[in-house]
């Protein structure tokens, strides 16, 4: 797995804010390549710069020391005026006085405080954000990459899957899974014949396995229970059961599924406590046989699976009493009831067979399997231990079925599709975050600057860092090997080709200066008004009268970067859940350890 690591990289897309510190400035581009090693062929910084941002005194005083100041007046952020107590219940009032004022040196504030020109620019970008909140910048990233990602496709042909798009996943007779166990299960028969596949290949294939068998949007039926006995899944289970059976131990006869089997990741107990009949709300078990031990009745753990039973043999008992009792608060007897009635959808299964089975993981490694049987004037309740699983039982199953490497890379692929912000590229699911950044950009001088940034993260798999970086070279390959972060240009103008790149590029720096322009506006129109009362008129010469008239402190404009920045952590989480789901459990800092040799502290 770790071979896979040159394929990842880090990549940002999104607006980076420019402040301005001059009263004329102009912004143009650098694109070079970074990295020396082979694996960083692909990596590369496309962002807005500005040609020149030597910070102008009399800019920094007047445009950006006096919106400052009139926004920490209208916070309350200023000190009270000793010389004049009158004006500190006026806010505007207070703020012109405050930039008028005098320090305790002797020294006008407005030359003082502007001689600490980077301190302003903070201050400006602190107060400036509640502006840029106000335009959604989040809803206008989004917008910024999808139009990107449909012109990559455009240009590449690859295929990509609508942002946050989840595929209904259907047993082999229709019914929707319900969760991700359930989902595991239904793919399964699906997936056989490419159990053998490598990691990435393997996850394409499970990718077009769900594009072609379960995109459908057709409702399907209502299930009755999760795995029927004679479908596809349901032989997977039975046969697993059936290859297992000589290890059970207790008083569950025979393997058979009966109408079928309800399935389930919920530990029965989690270190004695909080588990599969745990009332949240009332913060008390369902099954009153549980209250009413000490917590350390309560274990059920123990070195042979004998033992394990044995310790389980008083909680089957409780569980045999409440499904026959009508008055439980647990309602076990309704759930188990409504199964032999069969449903609207004629799913009567559990009536044929008059049994089915309900798997519960113990939460110490076995999983406890009961089965229910209509007897007419009572259920009845068999139960059996299948020791040392280390999963549930649907996991379990597909774990056999398929290996369990390939297990592990179906389940991630289920994750990716369960989470929120996941983006498919060429038959493979990568995830993505919405992240703020202060200092990560480059400017001229080679150091990093202050570019706080709005951007979506995407840790890429496969081709996607390699079709990008082509994509954005094609358009100004001029300027992708120069050894200087000197060489600037514009993107609007004409360069290589006029592919999508570059159109792209041409629409979100127009885009982005009218937000920037609304964002500008709307941070402007109160201290316009103020300036001109409260500084312009006071101050001599021409130069106070208009600075609204030079550049607006705030310039957005998008942006693309990649970086080998979280490939390794990427790729030991994805390793440490392999594992885990493989039954070795291992957390994310061995994984570290054992991928990349760091040292860890065993937790």
């Amino acid at each position: 797995m770790a071979k896979s690591i040159g394929t990842r990289r880090l990549i940002r897309i999104g607006y980076a804010s420019l402040y301005n510190r001059k009263v004329t400035n102009s912004i143009q581009y650098i694109y070079r390549k970074v990295g020396k090693r082979k694996n960083d062929a692909h990596s590369f910084r496309w962002q807005p710069t500005y040609r020149s941002n030597q910070a102008n005194l009399e800019y920094v005083k007047k445009r950006l020391f006096s919106w400052v100041t009139l926004e920490r007046g209208i916070e309350g952020d200023l000190p009270p005026s000793e010389s004049e107590p009158g004006v500190n219940s006026k806010k505007l009032k207070r703020a012109g006085k405050y930039f008028w004022g005098f320090n305790s040196g002797g020294t006008r504030r407005m030359i003082d405080q502007s001689e600490d020109r980077e301190s302003i620019v903070l201050q400006t970008a602190k107060f400036y954000q509640k502006y840029i909140n106000n335009q959604n910048i989040g809803q206008k990233t989004d917008q910024l990459i999808n139009d990107l990602l449909v012109r990559l496709k455009n240009a590449k042909g690859r295929d990509i899957g609508e942002v946050d798009y989840t595929p209904t996943i259907r047993s082999s007779d229709g019914v929707a899974a319900g969760s991700k166990e359930e989902s595991l299960v239904y793919l399964a028969p699906h997936l056989h014949k490419h159990k053998h596949m490598k990691e990435t290949a393997a996850e394409k294939e499970i990718v077009r396995t769900l594009k072609k068998t379960y995109g459908r949007l057709d409702l399907g039926t209502e299930g009755q229970i999760d795995v029927r006995a004679n479908t596809e899944e349901g032989k997977m289970i039975q046969a697993f059961l059936k290859k297992n059976a000589d290890t059970m131990v207790g008083n569950l006869k025979g393997v058979g599924l009966g109408g079928g089997v309800d399935i389930t990741t919920t530990n029965l107990l989690t270190k004695g406590d909080v588990g599969k009949f745990w009332d949240v709300k009332n913060e008390r078990y369902t099954l009153d046989f549980l209250n009413k031990l000490d917590r350390g009745q309560i274990d059920i753990s123990d070195a042979t699976k004998q033992g394990r039973y044995k310790k389980l043999l008083g909680l089957l008992q409780e569980i045999s009493r409440e499904v026959n009792n009508s008055n439980s608060e647990m309602k076990l007897q309704g759930e188990v009831g409504r199964r032999f009635k069969g449903n609207k959808n004629n799913r009567a299964d559990a009536k044929k067979a008059g049994e089915y089975l309900w798997s519960i993981p113990t939460g110490e490694g076995d999983i406890l399997i009961l089965r229910f049987s209509n007897q007419g004037d009572k259920i009845g309740v068999q139960g059996g231990l299948l020791p040392n699983v280390g999963d549930s039982l649907g996991v379990a199953a597909v774990s056999d079925y398929l290996g369990s490497s390939f297990t592990a890379i179906t389940q991630g692929v289920i994750d990716s599709l369960n989470r929120k912000n996941q983006l498919m590229y060429d038959n493979i699911y990568m995830n993505m975050t919405n992240q703020t950044m202060e200092y990560g950009l480059h400017s001229v001088g080679g150091t990093t600057p202050f570019i706080p940034t709005f951007h979506t993260n995407i840790m890429s798999k496969g081709r996607f860092t390699e079709d990008l970086s082509s994509l954005v070279n094609e358009a100004f390959s001029s300027w992708y090997s120069t050894n200087s972060w000197t060489e600037n240009f514009d993107p609007r103008a004409s360069f290589d080709r006029n592919n999508e790149a570059r159109q792209w590029a041409n629409d979100w720096i127009r885009k982005s200066a009218q937000l920037s322009k609304d964002i500008n506006d709307d941070a402007e129109k109160r201290w316009i008004q103020w300036y001109a009362k409260h500084i312009g008129k006071y101050g001599k010469g021409t130069s106070w009268q208009k600075p609204w008239s030079w550049r607006s402190p705030l310039s957005l404009r998008p942006f693309i970067m990649t970086s080998a920045q979280g490939q390794k952590q990427a790729m030991a989480s994805e390793y440490a859940r392999m594992q885990t789901r493989s039954g070795k459990m291992m957390s994310y800092n061995q994984a570290m350890s054992l991928m990349f040799g760091t040292q860890f502290k065993d937790d």
